[in-house]
């Protein structure tokens, strides 16, 4: 990149004299003292001037991720041992002081680092533009130490989406399906995150992938069935196993509003399968079945997808049940039963 700092306004104006001694005044205020003034005449914008702090920090987060295997050899206060939550201040100080030291005009090196590590521009990796989107203070899953039951757990709700499938799959169009074990899944899974975190922004032909990045290469924030409701269904509150199971207590109504729905009695009591009713389970074997399977973890097998969607309605609050018939949605349910 060749440098041509004078802007064509101001040098015809010094050239011409059009204003006489005021020519030369211009022609002074247009040569570039530092190093900043200099590259902006030239069209860049930087980093620094992004008004609004989180947003810069995050601008620097992925300069860093970016840049994170050479980094160091150029900014040398930057340690082996960092991550971006505290490199970015040092780039940030890098950055500030460089950018005001006084423009030499054949320093090719330092025009390429500045413009390397304090330009405000596309971020180079698919890790870095999301690092400039999400909350900084969220982590990869190939950030964490021990992350194998998060992988799991993604696997194990994704494996229902279809695009979802055709992603982890790639050319290997038959390697996942939704029988597939999340055991099994968890290493595709992991490799395919692997592969398109550190992907070029430049090959990246779907935009969508940025939010498949972001939807299955994070934690979750929950691994068992409890947990997932809760978060799901904000208010979701479980039926306690004090309630009672006597006849008119929650737990004999929760049987009363389930025997007669086969794809529920059946799970809940596999020995009755064949027959055509639910009447002859006790309250104390949903009581159980409920207590066992909410502390499940998603990636169990037959967790998710079956027993998680009986588990939702057959093990909510009693109260939050009776509205299910009238209501639209559990959500609605839920937010209908607050009211009485």
């Amino acid at each position: 990149m060749k440098a041509s700092f004078l802007p064509k306004a101001g040098s015809a104006l010094a050239a011409g004299g059009v204003f006489g001694g005021g020519g030369a005044v211009i022609y002074s205020n247009s040569i570039p003292r530092t190093w900043q003034e200099a590259l902006q005449w030239e069209g860049h914008f930087f980093i620094l001037s992004i008004e609004e702090e989180v947003k810069q920090e995050k601008a620097y987060k992925a300069v860093y991720l970016d840049n994170k295997s050479n980094i160091k050899n150029d900014i040398s206060e930057i340690t082996d041992s960092e991550d971006e939550s505290t490199a970015f201040k040092k780039i940030k100080n890098w950055c500030e002081t460089k950018l005001n030291e006084k423009f030499v005009r054949n320093d090719q090196k330092i025009l390429e680092k500045i413009l390397k590590y304090c330009e405000d521009k596309r971020p180079i990796t698919v890790e870095g533009a999301l690092k400039r989107i999400l909350d900084s203070q969220e982590k990869w899953l190939k950030d964490e130490t021990n992350a194998d039951e998060d992988y799991k757990v993604i696997f194990a709700i994704y494996r229902y989406s279809p695009v979802f499938l055709k992603e982890i799959n790639g050319s290997e169009t038959e390697k996942y399906k939704q029988s597939t074990s999340a055991d099994q899944g968890k290493d595709g899974l992991k490799k395919w995150c692997s592969e398109n975190l550190s992907k070029k922004t430049k090959e990246v032909t779907d935009p969508n992938l940025y939010s498949y990045v972001a939807w299955w290469c994070k934690p979750l924030g929950y691994k068992t069935v409890k947990e997932k409701l809760s978060k799901s269904f904000p208010g979701w509150e479980e039926e306690l196993d004090s309630s009672g199971t006597d006849q008119g207590q929650p737990w004999a109504l929760i049987k009363g509003y389930w025997q007669m729905t086969r794809e529920v009695f059946s799970v809940v009591d596999p020995s009755k399968s064949s027959k055509s009713d639910g009447k002859n389970i006790q309250p104390t074997q949903y009581m159980n079945w409920c207590k066992d399977k909410l502390n499940k973890k998603l990636y169990e097998n037959d967790v998710y997808q079956r027993d998680y969607l009986i588990v939702k309605s057959v093990c909510v609050k009693q109260t939050i049940q009776v509205k299910l018939g009238s209501e639209q949605s559990l959500q609605k349910a839920i937010e209908a039963s607050k009211k009485n």
